[in-house]
């Protein structure tokens, strides 16, 4: 029996049509499987579908839990926002889940800021070398007090409190 640590966690799993599905439903099961509630949110609107792929294959369709922007971001505990091949494309031109991603990120420290930081500056970039850079900024952002600080009060289940 798998350990129940996020027992009393709500985790929000931000996707729509295009997402890649090892990258929906590996973390769903891993975060389940230790007591989370998962909840997937999309554009397409509660109790309909969306629909995952595998690189450039279809593959299965996942039933959407909350239309992202019926969702209250206080309500979660994590945001999960696996890529794929078009989610990501329909997901940062959808008002709703942007406005999501916003309220969702307020004041949350270095590891937010580096990704952003990461996606713009890698667009360029030949894959191996994007992902050594990310890898850099990875290492910078584990380093720091912020990532103490929020892997403590995912345990603790409360809000981090973030040091600028």
């Amino acid at each position: 029996m798998a350990m129940q640590e996020l027992a009393g966690k709500t985790i929000a799993v931000l996707a729509a049509d295009g997402v890649e599905e090892m990258e929906l439903v590996e973390p769903k099961i891993f975060l389940s499987e230790r007591g989370a509630s998962v909840n997937i949110l999309s554009p397409t609107g509660a109790g309909k579908q969306i629909q995952a792929v595998n690189f450039m294959e279809i593959a299965d369709k996942f039933t959407v839990d909350k239309h992202v922007g019926d969702a209250d971001p206080n309500d979660y505990d994590l945001l999960l926002i696996p890529g794929g091949t078009w989610s990501p494309d329909f997901l940062r031109v959808n008002e709703d889940a942007v406005e999501f991603i916003k309220r969702f990120s307020t004041n949350s420290g270095l590891a937010l800021s580096q990704a952003r930081r990461a996606l713009y500056r890698n667009l360029d970039l030949e894959f191996h070398k994007a992902m050594e850079v990310t890898g850099t900024d990875s290492v910078a952002v584990m380093a720091g007090e912020n990532s103490v600080e929020g892997l403590t009060a995912f345990v603790e289940k409360r809000k981090p409190v973030w040091k600028r």
